[in-house]
Protein backbone atom coordinates (compact mmCIF):
# COMPACT_ATOMS: atom_id res chain seq x y z
CA UNK A 1 0.00 0.00 0.00
CA UNK A 2 1.77 3.40 -1.65
CA UNK A 3 1.90 5.77 1.44
CA UNK A 4 1.99 9.89 0.45
CA UNK A 5 3.23 11.90 2.63
CA UNK A 6 1.92 15.24 3.72
CA UNK A 7 1.59 17.70 4.10
CA UNK A 8 5.29 18.63 3.42
CA UNK A 9 7.51 18.54 0.34
CA UNK A 10 11.18 17.22 2.29
CA UNK A 11 11.48 14.36 4.64
CA UNK A 12 14.61 13.31 6.23
CA UNK A 13 16.89 10.57 5.31
CA UNK A 14 16.40 8.39 8.60
CA UNK A 15 12.81 9.18 8.31
CA UNK A 16 12.07 7.82 4.76
CA UNK A 17 14.38 5.04 6.00
CA UNK A 18 12.21 4.18 8.54
CA UNK A 19 8.86 4.65 6.83
CA UNK A 20 10.21 1.97 4.18
CA UNK A 21 10.09 -0.58 6.54
CA UNK A 22 6.16 0.30 7.69
CA UNK A 23 4.90 1.38 4.73
CA UNK A 24 7.10 -0.06 1.92
CA UNK A 25 8.28 3.19 -0.30
CA UNK A 26 6.43 6.32 0.62
CA UNK A 27 5.80 9.00 -2.47
CA UNK A 28 6.44 12.71 -1.89
CA UNK A 29 4.91 15.27 -3.61
CA UNK A 30 7.00 17.80 -5.11
CA UNK A 31 5.92 21.15 -6.20
CA UNK A 32 8.56 21.29 -9.18
CA UNK A 33 11.53 19.26 -10.21
CA UNK A 34 13.54 22.76 -9.25
CA UNK A 35 16.02 23.09 -7.00
CA UNK A 36 15.50 19.72 -5.54
CA UNK A 37 17.24 19.03 -2.43
CA UNK A 38 20.35 16.53 -2.62
CA UNK A 39 18.98 14.09 0.44
CA UNK A 40 15.86 13.41 -1.94
CA UNK A 41 17.27 12.80 -5.32
CA UNK A 42 19.71 10.70 -3.72
CA UNK A 43 16.78 8.49 -1.94
CA UNK A 44 14.98 8.21 -5.38
CA UNK A 45 18.23 7.18 -7.06
CA UNK A 46 18.28 4.11 -4.11
CA UNK A 47 14.63 3.70 -5.11
CA UNK A 48 13.74 4.51 -0.93
CA UNK A 49 11.43 6.89 -2.34
CA UNK A 50 8.58 7.77 -5.01
CA UNK A 51 8.24 11.36 -6.37
CA UNK A 52 5.04 13.06 -8.01
CA UNK A 53 5.28 16.22 -9.60
CA UNK A 54 1.03 16.47 -10.01
CA UNK A 55 1.41 20.71 -11.15
CA UNK A 56 4.80 20.12 -13.58
CA UNK A 57 1.79 19.97 -16.39
CA UNK A 58 0.55 23.40 -15.51
CA UNK A 59 3.90 24.69 -14.68
CA UNK A 60 5.20 27.81 -16.41
CA UNK A 61 9.07 27.28 -15.18
CA UNK A 62 10.44 30.69 -16.81
CA UNK A 63 7.97 32.56 -14.88
CA UNK A 64 8.47 30.34 -11.42
CA UNK A 65 12.10 30.86 -11.87
CA UNK A 66 11.52 34.73 -11.99
CA UNK A 67 9.21 34.70 -9.43
CA UNK A 68 11.52 32.60 -7.23
CA UNK A 69 14.66 35.04 -7.76
CA UNK A 70 12.12 38.18 -6.47
CA UNK A 71 11.25 36.25 -3.31
CA UNK A 72 15.21 35.93 -2.02
CA UNK A 73 14.88 39.41 -1.30
CA UNK A 74 12.98 38.92 1.40
CA UNK A 75 13.23 34.86 1.92
CA UNK A 76 16.56 35.92 4.20
CA UNK A 77 13.41 36.88 7.19
CA UNK A 78 13.20 32.84 7.21
CA UNK A 79 16.46 31.93 6.81
CA UNK A 80 17.04 29.97 9.73
CA UNK A 81 21.44 30.49 10.50
CA UNK A 82 20.43 34.23 9.80
CA UNK A 83 17.95 34.11 12.19
CA UNK A 84 20.59 32.45 14.91
CA UNK A 85 23.22 35.69 14.15
CA UNK A 86 20.24 38.22 14.25
CA UNK A 87 18.63 37.14 17.00
CA UNK A 88 15.85 40.48 17.20
CA UNK A 89 15.15 38.84 13.12
CA UNK A 90 11.12 37.82 13.36
CA UNK A 91 10.46 35.00 11.09
CA UNK A 92 7.18 35.90 8.53
CA UNK A 93 4.08 35.34 9.64
CA UNK A 94 1.83 33.46 6.88
CA UNK A 95 -0.14 36.35 5.94
CA UNK A 96 3.22 38.08 5.10
CA UNK A 97 4.49 35.25 3.53
CA UNK A 98 1.73 34.62 1.05
CA UNK A 99 1.00 38.53 0.64
CA UNK A 100 5.05 38.90 -0.37
CA UNK A 101 4.37 35.74 -2.91
CA UNK A 102 1.53 37.52 -4.48
CA UNK A 103 3.31 40.91 -4.94
CA UNK A 104 6.12 39.14 -6.57
CA UNK A 105 4.21 37.16 -8.88
CA UNK A 106 2.02 40.48 -9.40
CA UNK A 107 5.46 42.38 -10.28
CA UNK A 108 6.54 39.10 -13.09
CA UNK A 109 3.71 37.77 -14.22
CA UNK A 110 2.74 41.20 -16.58
CA UNK A 111 0.37 39.30 -19.02
CA UNK A 112 -1.80 38.18 -15.84
CA UNK A 113 -4.99 40.80 -15.70
CA UNK A 114 -4.72 43.49 -13.23
CA UNK A 115 -1.78 41.30 -11.79
CA UNK A 116 -4.18 39.06 -9.69
CA UNK A 117 -2.59 36.25 -8.54
CA UNK A 118 -1.82 32.86 -10.29
CA UNK A 119 -3.26 30.26 -7.33
CA UNK A 120 -1.53 27.42 -8.72
CA UNK A 121 2.28 29.46 -9.07
CA UNK A 122 1.24 30.84 -5.69
CA UNK A 123 1.10 27.57 -4.33
CA UNK A 124 4.21 26.21 -5.98
CA UNK A 125 6.59 28.99 -5.77
CA UNK A 126 5.19 28.85 -1.40
CA UNK A 127 5.77 25.04 -1.23
CA UNK A 128 9.66 25.57 -2.88
CA UNK A 129 9.68 28.30 -0.49
CA UNK A 130 8.86 25.71 2.15
CA UNK A 131 10.98 23.24 1.40
CA UNK A 132 13.95 25.12 1.24
CA UNK A 133 13.53 26.10 4.68
CA UNK A 134 12.80 22.65 5.67
CA UNK A 135 15.97 21.05 3.93
CA UNK A 136 18.08 24.06 5.74
CA UNK A 137 16.79 23.17 9.22
CA UNK A 138 17.27 19.40 8.99
CA UNK A 139 20.48 19.95 7.46
CA UNK A 140 21.81 22.22 10.38
CA UNK A 141 20.30 19.81 12.59
CA UNK A 142 22.32 16.96 11.33
CA UNK A 143 25.71 19.20 11.23
CA UNK A 144 24.96 19.50 15.03
CA UNK A 145 24.38 16.55 15.98
CA UNK A 146 27.97 15.37 14.00
CA UNK A 147 29.14 18.08 16.01
CA UNK A 148 28.13 16.93 19.63
CA UNK A 149 28.48 13.26 18.66
CA UNK A 150 31.72 12.70 21.21
CA UNK A 151 29.81 14.20 23.38
CA UNK A 152 26.88 11.44 22.81
CA UNK A 153 28.89 8.77 23.15
CA UNK A 154 30.53 9.65 26.36
CA UNK A 155 27.15 10.20 27.56
CA UNK A 156 26.30 7.02 26.67
CA UNK A 157 29.35 5.30 28.31
CA UNK A 158 28.29 7.27 31.23
CA UNK A 159 24.52 5.77 31.62
CA UNK A 160 23.77 3.04 33.78
CA UNK A 161 24.48 -0.56 32.68
CA UNK A 162 21.71 -1.84 30.24
CA UNK A 163 19.65 1.66 30.43
CA UNK A 164 18.18 2.09 26.66
CA UNK A 165 18.14 5.47 24.90
CA UNK A 166 14.58 6.23 24.19
CA UNK A 167 13.75 8.62 21.24
CA UNK A 168 10.47 9.70 19.97
CA UNK A 169 10.37 10.43 16.02
CA UNK A 170 8.57 13.80 16.49
CA UNK A 171 10.82 15.38 19.11
CA UNK A 172 12.21 17.89 17.18
CA UNK A 173 8.75 18.40 14.97
CA UNK A 174 6.81 19.17 17.88
CA UNK A 175 8.98 22.36 18.88
CA UNK A 176 6.71 25.09 17.56
CA UNK A 177 10.14 27.63 16.20
CA UNK A 178 10.53 24.36 13.15
CA UNK A 179 9.55 25.57 10.28
CA UNK A 180 7.49 22.02 9.84
CA UNK A 181 5.28 23.79 12.62
CA UNK A 182 5.05 27.12 11.00
CA UNK A 183 2.45 27.92 8.35
CA UNK A 184 0.20 23.90 8.53
CA UNK A 185 -2.81 25.38 7.46
CA UNK A 186 -1.36 27.02 4.28
CA UNK A 187 1.43 24.35 3.58
CA UNK A 188 -1.80 21.84 3.43
CA UNK A 189 -4.09 24.10 1.04
CA UNK A 190 -0.65 24.17 -1.24
CA UNK A 191 -0.63 20.36 -0.85
CA UNK A 192 -3.99 19.78 -1.38
CA UNK A 193 -4.01 20.95 -4.85
CA UNK A 194 -1.27 18.74 -5.87
CA UNK A 195 -3.78 15.82 -4.39
CA UNK A 196 -6.68 17.37 -6.53
CA UNK A 197 -3.94 16.76 -9.86
CA UNK A 198 -3.08 13.29 -8.79
CA UNK A 199 -5.64 10.76 -9.98
CA UNK A 200 -3.78 7.79 -9.17
CA UNK A 201 -3.33 8.48 -5.37
CA UNK A 202 -3.31 5.66 -2.91
CA UNK A 203 -5.81 6.19 -0.24
CA UNK A 204 -3.07 6.29 2.31
CA UNK A 205 -1.37 9.63 3.75
CA UNK A 206 1.21 9.68 6.59
CA UNK A 207 2.28 12.76 8.69
CA UNK A 208 5.25 13.73 11.29
CA UNK A 209 3.52 16.12 12.67
CA UNK A 210 0.63 15.76 14.90
CA UNK A 211 -0.95 19.43 14.41
CA UNK A 212 -1.72 18.57 10.73
CA UNK A 213 -3.76 15.76 11.64
CA UNK A 214 -5.58 17.29 14.29
CA UNK A 215 -6.36 20.66 11.92
CA UNK A 216 -8.01 18.26 9.30
CA UNK A 217 -9.74 16.14 12.14
CA UNK A 218 -11.00 19.36 13.77
CA UNK A 219 -13.14 20.45 10.99
CA UNK A 220 -14.80 17.29 9.47
CA UNK A 221 -17.94 16.64 10.52
CA UNK A 222 -18.97 13.47 11.88
CA UNK A 223 -15.70 12.80 13.64
CA UNK A 224 -13.68 9.90 11.66
CA UNK A 225 -13.03 6.38 13.18
CA UNK A 226 -9.64 6.71 14.82
CA UNK A 227 -7.01 3.58 16.21
CA UNK A 228 -4.10 4.25 17.83
CA UNK A 229 -1.05 1.85 18.22
CA UNK A 230 0.92 3.29 21.21
CA UNK A 231 4.25 2.89 22.85
CA UNK A 232 5.84 1.19 20.05
CA UNK A 233 9.97 1.33 19.05
CA UNK A 234 10.44 4.10 16.45
CA UNK A 235 12.46 3.74 14.08
CA UNK A 236 11.17 0.24 13.82
CA UNK A 237 13.75 -2.84 14.13
CA UNK A 238 13.62 -4.62 10.62
CA UNK A 239 12.60 -8.38 11.13
CA UNK A 240 9.70 -10.69 10.94
CA UNK A 241 7.63 -9.06 13.79
CA UNK A 242 7.79 -5.22 11.49
CA UNK A 243 7.23 -7.56 8.18
CA UNK A 244 4.10 -9.28 9.32
CA UNK A 245 2.84 -6.00 10.89
CA UNK A 246 3.19 -4.34 7.18
CA UNK A 247 1.70 -7.22 5.44
CA UNK A 248 -1.53 -6.89 7.79
CA UNK A 249 -1.81 -3.48 7.81
CA UNK A 250 -1.65 -3.38 4.16
CA UNK A 251 -4.46 -5.86 3.44
CA UNK A 252 -6.24 -4.14 5.80
CA UNK A 253 -6.19 -0.37 4.70
CA UNK A 254 -6.26 -1.87 0.92
CA UNK A 255 -9.73 -3.27 1.98
CA UNK A 256 -10.79 -0.29 3.39
CA UNK A 257 -9.71 2.22 0.58
CA UNK A 258 -11.23 0.15 -2.00
CA UNK A 259 -14.17 0.15 -0.20
CA UNK A 260 -14.80 -3.46 0.75
CA UNK A 261 -14.72 -2.91 4.25
CA UNK A 262 -16.60 0.26 6.57
CA UNK A 263 -14.57 2.11 8.50
CA UNK A 264 -15.65 -0.09 12.22
CA UNK A 265 -14.55 -3.06 9.85
CA UNK A 266 -10.82 -1.77 9.37
CA UNK A 267 -11.33 -0.69 13.22
CA UNK A 268 -11.70 -4.81 14.59
CA UNK A 269 -8.91 -5.36 11.27
CA UNK A 270 -6.61 -3.22 13.25
CA UNK A 271 -6.73 -4.32 16.81
CA UNK A 272 -5.51 -7.87 15.54
CA UNK A 273 -2.40 -6.88 14.17
CA UNK A 274 0.94 -8.38 14.77
CA UNK A 275 2.36 -6.42 17.91
CA UNK A 276 5.37 -4.35 17.25
CA UNK A 277 8.27 -3.84 19.60
CA UNK A 278 7.74 -1.47 22.37
CA UNK A 279 8.41 1.97 22.22
CA UNK A 280 7.21 5.50 23.32
CA UNK A 281 6.13 6.43 19.73
CA UNK A 282 2.56 6.59 19.03
CA UNK A 283 0.98 5.76 15.40
CA UNK A 284 -2.43 7.46 15.48
CA UNK A 285 -4.51 6.00 12.33
CA UNK A 286 -8.25 7.87 11.22
CA UNK A 287 -10.15 6.13 8.59
CA UNK A 288 -12.01 8.31 6.91
CA UNK A 289 -14.77 7.31 4.58
CA UNK A 290 -14.55 9.90 1.62
CA UNK A 291 -12.06 9.89 -1.21
CA UNK A 292 -9.16 11.43 -1.06
CA UNK A 293 -9.78 14.72 -2.58
CA UNK A 294 -13.29 15.51 -0.86
CA UNK A 295 -12.40 14.14 2.45
CA UNK A 296 -9.43 16.84 1.86
CA UNK A 297 -11.62 19.69 0.63
CA UNK A 298 -14.35 19.06 3.60
CA UNK A 299 -11.87 19.87 6.06
CA UNK A 300 -9.58 22.71 4.18
CA UNK A 301 -13.32 24.46 3.46
CA UNK A 302 -12.45 23.66 -0.73
CA UNK A 303 -14.89 22.48 -3.28
CA UNK A 304 -11.63 21.04 -5.14
CA UNK A 305 -12.29 18.54 -7.26
CA UNK A 306 -9.89 15.51 -8.71
CA UNK A 307 -8.46 16.17 -12.44
CA UNK A 308 -9.92 12.59 -13.13
CA UNK A 309 -12.13 10.59 -11.21
CA UNK A 310 -10.46 8.25 -8.33
CA UNK A 311 -10.87 4.97 -8.27
CA UNK A 312 -9.73 5.20 -4.08
CA UNK A 313 -13.52 5.35 -2.46
CA UNK A 314 -12.01 5.94 1.36
CA UNK A 315 -9.16 7.66 3.07
CA UNK A 316 -6.83 6.41 5.83
CA UNK A 317 -4.77 9.28 7.43
CA UNK A 318 -1.38 8.35 9.60
CA UNK A 319 0.18 10.65 12.00
CA UNK A 320 3.85 9.01 13.75
CA UNK A 321 4.19 10.52 16.52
Amino acid sequence: MNAIIFPYTYITDDEIQALNLLFGAPTLYLASDMEMPPPIMDAYRKKLVSLSLPLEDQTDKRLLRSVLAECRSWAGAMDLRAAAVQSSQQPLTEEAFSANIRAAIQKQSSSSPRGEESPPLADQVFLLLAQALDFQHYDMESSLKKLTGQESVLLKELSEPGEKEARKLGESLSNADTPRARSLSRRLQAWARMLGEDPAASGLFVTFTADALDLLLDKMDPQPLSFSVNDFSWPPTQGEAVDQWKEAFAACISRFTAGEAGASQAVKALEELPALEAGEAVLRIALIEEEPCKAFSQALGKNSEQGEASKVKNTVLVCIE
